[in-house]
């Protein structure tokens, strides 16, 4: 039991920095080629339109 949730740790680890990583390169990215960081709303508007189209897909599935 306890190599299950050692193993099921490790991969949740991984995967969470694999999204960390894909993340703040895209950051590192946008600020080299001089994008400017988006402002509070820009991010709210985003992270909406990124769930409801999470949603959407699975429902429609």
């Amino acid at each position: 039991m306890e190599i299950v949730l050692f193993a099921i740790t490790v991969i949740l680890f991984a995967s969470r920095m694999k999204w960390k990583i894909t993340t703040l390169s895209l950051l590192y990215y946008l600020e080299k080629n001089r994008y400017k960081r988006p402002s509070e709303e820009d991010v709210k508007e985003c992270t909406e339109f990124v769930v409801k189209n999470i949603i959407k897909d699975l429902i429609e599935r």
